[in-house]
Order: C-alpha cells, then structure tokens, then sequence
C-alpha cells in the first residue's frame, strides 16, 4: 500500500491530532499502525482507569507497557490486583485510587513506585493503614485525601507531616476544621507546600483571625510582605460566611490564585466575607467563586492583577459586570455561567466590559444569533467554549456556527466541550 512509503514521524503527528476513540479505530487496521498508535509519544497525557482487573489478560498489559502510561485510576483493587499494576508499570508517576470495598493494606505495594508523585486517595476504611503506607513515599509532590472513613485524625496528620516534599495538599477530610494548632504544626513540616486545598465544615462556628498565619507574623508586622509566605494558590471547598473572618487572607498577600466553592447561593451581600479577602490579595491574578453571595457583593473588590476570572452558579444583577470591568478591564480568560432563572444573562455587556477578553466560557441558551455581533467586537478572543456541548452534540445550531465563524473570519475556535472531568480528581472535584 501506498500509505506505507511515509515516514512513521508522518503517520505519528497525524495521529497526534486524532481522539482517543478515533486513535483506536486507525489502530484496529492493521499491524503496522497498531504498533505505531501504540507509541508511547501519542499517550504521555493520558489516563486509563482499571476496572476488574482480574480480568485483563497478558496482551492488555504488554499494550499498557508500549504506551508507557504514567497516570492510572484504580477502583477497588485486590493486593493481588495491585501488585500486578505496581510490577507491569513501574514508571508510574500518578495513581489515583478508589478503595470504597476493599480493605487499605493494597496500598502499602504503592512503595514499590519510586517515580510515583502524585497520589489520590478516594474512599478509604482504615486510616492506620494509609498512614503507615504515606510514610513510605517521601517523593510526594502532590497528596489529595478525600473520604477517609473510620479514621483517626492524628494517624494521618503524623503520616503527611514526613512528606517534606509536597508542592499541593488536597486535604479533604473530617467532620470538623482541623484545629489551628494541628493545622499550623503540619504546615509548618511542609516547606514546599504552593498549593493548599481545603474542605470545610459549616455549623461548626467561626475559625480565628490567624488560622492561616502560616508564617505566625503579626499582621501590623513589615515581614508579613517579604514575599516569603508560601502558599500561591488557595482552594475553600463546602465554604460559608462566616466561618473565616474578613481578615483572613490578609496573612497570605502573594496569594496568586484564590477558588471558593460555596456550599449554596447566598442572598445577603453584607455577610460576604470574599469582598474584604480581595482587597488584600494584590497579587492574585486568578479568581474562581462557585455559588455564594451575589457577584455585585465583591465586584468592585476585584484586584488589578487579575487576569482569569470564572463565575458559576451565583446571581449577576445589573451593573455587576460593569463595576467589575472598572476594577480589571485586563481580564484574559472569562467563565461566565451564573444562575439565571428566566431572566437576563447580560453576555452581551461583556465586549465593553472586557476588550483584552481571549477566552470565553459560556452556555449554548447564552449565544444566540442576536448575540453573534457582540462577538465580532471581541477583536483579541480566540476561544468560544460551550459548557453544555460535546463532542458529536452540541446545542448550537451548525448554521449558527457558520454565521459565527464568518463573522470571525475564522479567528474564533469554538470548542464543543464542557469541563472536561479529570478522571484522576478526587470525589470532591468531581462533584
């Protein structure tokens, strides 16, 4: 045939900009490009999630081991069943595993991976057990415990205190906030720690003023601005009002990206502590808020710096967007999904509001084709993304589609794709 006298470097970059789905399909051809879609190149970003494993047999584990696959989802597995992964793929280097149904001791085999540096723990039994087996990976550079179920707080705490080598914590976990005396000695022992995330527990009262002093520099103290506080980046998940006080952020100023995830929307904006947090964060350039107070509440809060701002589930009223606009006119990347309920989406403010606008997130009911002109203004936007569309499906109609992309000159990449979900997060992320 033909298509064999082209370079395998051809038949690779072409298949690079293929689906998984569509891979498979040009590799169920024949031989020769069965050996060349299993190229470890074309699958270095992928993640494969392994179910009843008992039942992959030998040809399934020498395709993973051509793959080379460094990312694998694990559900309920045997410590049989968890030898077999750690002894097929032992370059592993993320491995997130659900252990609703079987007993923790499986991970102690996760030792044997010595270039694992990312581990996720969805659901486990024993909290003992997972202690004893964190201690065995010191290479952790990103640890996210999410549902332990029976455990004992300070097993845990021990166990991650010893992992001086985490950038990222993802902690989960508990019936009620860590005490800020637990919660200062383990960050404390984490000296590389960038990236914290946090659940939090409401009805349990208010935390204190200085719960994330992680430095314990005195706010009034010139220190607390040398630039040597640690965290860049914050995630609040199950959060509400006013379990940190207004003045809780001001401990972390070099704070680059800040998420808040409320537990539900709020309807007075005189409680929303998140307004008073921003006017303390100088340096932060990335905002996200899910659900919680009106937008109108923190507005006007914005700061300068911010470039990426997502927006779900919150109402919107009029003027918001406006004020925002005022405060950070520079806003590069924009999701815009708030809680509309027969009213208004105001997607057409956004233009004015936003002209260095480069990437919009939107829903299909807030693009129609009376809006197709505001798009057209949006001469630096280079990316329309659908959040309820996929691949194959969208709710756009294609002549819509075409009008815009003519209207664009082509300029506009629309992608027919919602959040894609990582199969790797934790429970937490994926719902």
């Amino acid at each position: 045939m033909s298509v064999f006298l082209l370079p395998e470097e051809i038949w690779m970059h072409v298949f690079k900009y293929l689906s998984k789905s569509d891979r498979m399909e040009v590799r169920s051809c024949c031989k020769y490009f069965k050996r060349l879609v299993d190229h470890r190149s074309l699958w270095k970003d992928e993640i494969i999630v392994l179910r009843r494993i008992r039942s992959y047999n030998s040809n399934f584990w020498k395709t993973l081991r051509c793959r080379m696959l460094t990312a694998v989802v694990v559900v309920n597995p045997n410590i049989k069943e968890c030898k077999q992964i750690v002894t097929s793929l032992p370059w592993l280097r993320s491995v997130t595993i659900d252990l609703s149904n079987v007993d923790s001791d499986v991970l102690t085999n996760l030792s044997s991976l010595r270039e694992l540096k990312r581990l996720v723990i969805r659901t486990c039994h024993r909290s003992l057990a997972l202690a004893k087996s964190l201690i065995l990976l010191p290479q952790l550079e990103h640890l996210s415990v999410c549902r332990i179920l029976n455990s004992v707080r300070s097993d845990i705490m021990t166990a991650i205190s010893q992992l001086c080598n985490l950038t990222s914590l993802h902690y989960h976990e508990g019936l009620s906030p860590i005490p800020k005396k637990t919660f200062h000695a383990l960050l404390k022992s984490l000296p590389k720690l960038k990236h914290l995330s946090l659940r939090m527990w409401t009805g349990h009262g208010s935390l204190p003023d200085d719960y994330l002093n992680l430095s314990r520099v005195a706010l009034d103290s010139p220190g607390l601005h040398n630039g040597n506080n640690g965290l860049t980046s914050l995630e609040l998940l199950n959060y509400m009002d006013p379990m940190l006080s207004p003045v809780a952020l001001k401990h972390l100023p070099f704070l680059e990206s800040l998420t808040v995830k409320y537990i539900s929307r709020a309807t007075e904006p005189s409680t929303c502590h998140l307004s008073a947090w921003l006017q303390s964060l100088g340096h932060l350039t990335e905002l996200s808020v899910t659900n919680g107070h009106p937008f109108s509440a923190y507005a006007d809060s914005l700061p300068r710096n911010l470039r990426t701002l997502s927006l779900t589930g919150m109402m919107v009223e009029p003027g918001a967007m406006a004020s925002a606009g005022k405060k950070v006119p520079d806003i590069l990347h924009l999701r815009y999904d708030p809680f509309v309920f027969n009213g208004p989406s105001y997607v057409a403010e956004i233009p004015g509001v936003f002209p260095l606008l480069q990437t919009l997130k939107v829903r299909s009911h807030s693009v129609s084709e009376k809006d197709l002109p505001w798009l057209g203004e949006m001469h630096q936007m280079r990316h329309l993304v659908i959040l309820d569309a996929r691949p194959g499906h969208c709710p756009l109609s294609s002549d819509l589609l075409c009008k815009l992309q003519d209207l664009t000159g082509y300029r506009v990449h629309v992608v027919l794709s919602g959040d894609a979900i990582d199969p790797a997060a934790c429970l937490c992320d994926l719902y």
